[in-house]
């Protein structure tokens, strides 16, 4: 605002003094220049309201004095009144060309600031960028000076000082700002109280004692009971937050705080927070300390063992299932022993239940079936499911359906014949029933069989319309279509694929099908561009301002809006969701968060696992570009195409970087040790580092994506599936292949690597059309 504020106090210089005395305007308008020089914008603007609404001259300095208060809804209503006069008009227009352009700059500067703030350790998260950052708002807050912009330049220079590590310096400036940006103190003091912990306490105490409403005050209160040293007075503390929470991220953490306190009913709190927050951010540690207690219920202790049976940690699942004599806990307790490849005492088990409840008989059996088939035992496999199909139910239908299998397997066709016959005239729409349809469907097409197979697709498709047989089967009758002369067919089953599923893999094939039938593009089957270059889309964030602002910044945003809720919260929360303060902003909200709020503030605060299980229908939450930094640079370094690198990692992890599965796959790309090892020695500049960082992750997924795509000269969809299956694996697959790409990913013997291939190349597609740059 400094030149700005120069400009304006040339042109007063430029008055004659007559005028400025009074002489020739009315008395309060050159009072009210006098004050303005002086620095004191509020009389002055209380004077030029005395010198009247019709005055444009005096519309044109009640805007100046508003302004430089911060008053910038104020001001720019003044000077749109102003502009509208011959003389003060270009001096209006001015002022409001400068404000437009200050609050321009400010947002972009915001941008960055987001951008750093959810880089986590990738690239731009660095001591020595925060403090260019903070160049950058100090240089915009000096020259907007006291105005709404300028002072929150300069509490964000403070801000981006504390990420650098320069912890005085911020505190200080935090100090002498925090009461510039009244809709703001609070977060100022919480940010002073998070860098300088040895004050902490007062920062807190003073946020707690004058902002009584603000929507920190929770966390403050949990803040200080975790400082407080008598423990009666920490309990109280926790319990009232507890108890006025309703919900609230700082009611959850009190209540784990009160669970993990011996003298505070532990026992008690523990079940409280289970019951409280079943999917809570601490429930793991808490069914672990529940565990330790002594004295559980039955209830309980079957309550525990369901947690790890469900989270797939059998050993401590069996522990607490001997202790619960009931035949659903023996059933699951069989099944436990199973995932531990302690194949003799699960079947064992399994033989108990039969014995102790005949309501799971069907199923238990069914799962020696299983055991034993999984041990290449026949005889008894084939027995236990013969014992299975005696039962009915679905155990009986899947007993059928693997005794097929078996059968198939041994050659025994007709008896084979036979059970899948069964299956489909007597269960016609059960999923084995689709996968025999599916298998007599696919193995017609791919004998050329055309009339069987659009006889049995028809049937799919019609029987089994949202079925991923169903949708599959509507695009190979299509396919057959072609193969056959049938254009206006093909293009007819298409349009109605595109219609009905059109972001999903086979409403994708369906679209470039369309495409390349009716001249519009050739179908690029499986092509990826390595030098992509990736569209930045950026949220609408001045939805969030007021009236005035928001018109500053209308007009060729481009960018996502907002949710209604998000626009209809209070003014101070919406201001600091527009300083990018997204912890605050969610702490409002609380349970009453709407689905797709939740999936928003999830996404804002890179909990993108949870947004895109929550995405109400926005595509950039279901196709977030996480990490986005740091996966670009990986991309750009191993001359991958950025946007299949962000499908793999959406379907491998839902960018979640402290995921690890089962068999030990880690981190955003689902790197295995052993492969992870190998590729450090690739890529040495990350080497030691945690797997679960985002930045080293996506340096090794890159590489190994690249690696895999260059073993099949250059071909993605091979690549994708040799990440997922392995090179060898796919190398045998393509010997002697000679089909289209459609029928060889079909054709993949591995049912997880197919599945694989059409989730990662269906983001991908929505990837292109959301991100690809044009």
């Amino acid at each position: 605002m400094k030149r700005f504020r120069s400009a304006l106090l040339a042109l007063m210089m430029a008055t004659s003094l007559p005028a400025v005395m009074g002489m020739g305007q009315p008395l309060p308008l050159a009072e009210g220049r006098l004050a303005y020089g002086l620095g004191q914008y509020e009389k002055a603007q209380s004077l030029f309201q005395e010198a009247g609404d019709a005055n444009p001259e005096a519309q044109l300095w009640k805007g100046h004095a508003a302004y430089m208060r911060g008053h910038t809804e104020e001001a720019l209503a003044a000077w749109q009144v102003a502009a509208a006069d011959g003389s003060a008009g270009t001096d209006a227009r001015g002022a409001i060309d400068t404000a437009k352009k200050q609050l321009q700059a400010l947002s972009t500067l915001l941008d960055r600031y987001g951008k750093l703030r959810g880089a986590a350790s990738g690239p731009g998260a660095s001591p020595g960028d925060w403090r260019v950052l903070a160049a950058d708002f100090d240089r915009l807050a000096r020259e907007a000076g006291q105005s709404l912009v300028g002072r929150r330049a300069g509490l964000l220079a403070a801000d981006c000082l504390g990420y650098a590590g320069d912890v005085d310096d911020a505190v200080k400036r935090f100090d002498a700002l925090k009461d510039s940006h009244p809709l703001v103190t609070d977060w100022a003091l919480w940010r002073m109280a998070a860098l300088d912990r040895g004050h902490a306490r007062g920062y807190l105490t003073t946020l707690v004692q004058r902002f009584p409403d603000s929507p920190l005050v929770l966390e403050a209160r949990v803040a200080l009971a975790e400082t407080e040293g008598d423990a009666a007075a920490r309990r109280a503390v926790l319990q009232n937050v507890v108890r006025d929470g309703n919900g609230r991220p700082a009611a959850e953490r009190a209540l784990f705080l009160l669970s993990q306190d011996a003298g505070a009913g532990q026992g008690s709190n523990l079940v409280k927070y289970w019951n409280t927050y079943p999917e809570g951010r601490y429930l793991d540690k808490v069914v672990k300390d529940l565990s330790k207690l002594p004295g559980l219920s039955v209830d309980t202790q079957y309550r525990i063992g369901s947690y790890y049976y469900f989270v797939g940690d059998y050993g401590p699942a069996t522990t607490f299932f001997d202790k619960v004599h009931t035949s659903v806990a023996l059933y699951r307790k069989g099944r436990a022993y199973w995932g531990l490849d302690l194949d003799d005492k699960a079947v064992a088990t399994m033989r108990a239940v039969i014995n102790q409840d005949s309501s799971l008989a069907g199923r238990a059996y069914l799962t020696i079936g299983q055991v034993e088939a999984g041990r290449n035992r026949w005889a008894p496999a084939v027995d236990a499911y013969n014992q299975a199909a005696r039962y009915g139910g679905e155990s009986g239908v899947t007993a059928r359906w693997k005794l097929s299998r078996i059968y198939k397997e041994q050659k025994k066709l007709d008896a084979a014949r036979q059970l899948e016959q069964t299956i489909v005239s007597s269960f016609p729409w059960s999923e084995e029933a689709t996968n025999i349809n599916w298998d007599g469907f696919w193995n017609a097409l791919h004998a050329r069989r055309w009339n069987d197979a659009i006889v049995n697709g028809r049937r799919l498709a019609s029987h089994n319309p949202n079925h991923a047989y169903g949708v599959a089967a509507q695009y190979w009758l299509g396919r057959i279509y072609e193969k056959t002369g049938k254009s206006q067919e093909a293009l007819a089953v298409y349009r109605g694929l595109i219609g009905r599923s059109p972001s999903s893999y086979y409403g994708w094939r369906a679209w470039f099908r369309q495409q390349d039938l009716t001249g519009k593009g050739m179908d690029p089957w499986f092509a990826t561009q390595p030098g992509r270059k990736v569209d930045d889309v950026s949220i609408r964030w001045a939805d969030l301002l007021g009236k005035q602002e928001r018109a500053l910044l209308a007009g060729g945003t481009k960018g996502t809006a907002l949710p209604r809720e998000m626009l209809d919260w209070p003014e101070n929360v919406r201001e600091l969701l527009f300083l990018r303060q997204y912890e605050v902003a969610d702490w409002t909200a609380g349970v009453g968060k709407s689905p797709n709020l939740k999936a928003w503030m999830s996404h804002l605060q890179q909990r993108y696992r949870d947004s895109i299980r929550q995405e109400q229908g926005e595509p950039h939450l279901n196709y977030p570009l996480g990490f986005a930094a740091s996966l670009v640079n990986a991309a750009q370094r191993n001359r991958v195409d950025p946007l299949l690198l962000a499908a793999l990692v959406r379907e491998e992890s839902r960018y979640d970087p402290q995921i690890k599965s089962y068999v030990g796959a880690t981190g955003l790309a689902q790197l295995m040790p052993s492969t992870a090892q190998w590729v450090f020695k690739q890529v040495p500049d990350v080497a030691g580092r945690p797997l679960t960082d985002p930045n080293t992750n996506l340096q090794l997924g890159a590489w190994y994506l690249a690696y895999t795509v260059k073993s099949f000269d250059g071909n993605a969809m091979n690549g994708v599936a040799a990440y997922n299956g392995g090179p060898g694996a796919v190398a045998r697959w393509k010997r002697g292949f000679s089909g289209d790409p459609d029928e060889f990913v079909e054709s993949i013997p591995y049912t997880e690597t197919r599945l694989y291939v059409k989730k990662v190349f269906s983001s991908y597609w929505n990837y292109v059309k959301l991100y690809g740059a044009p």
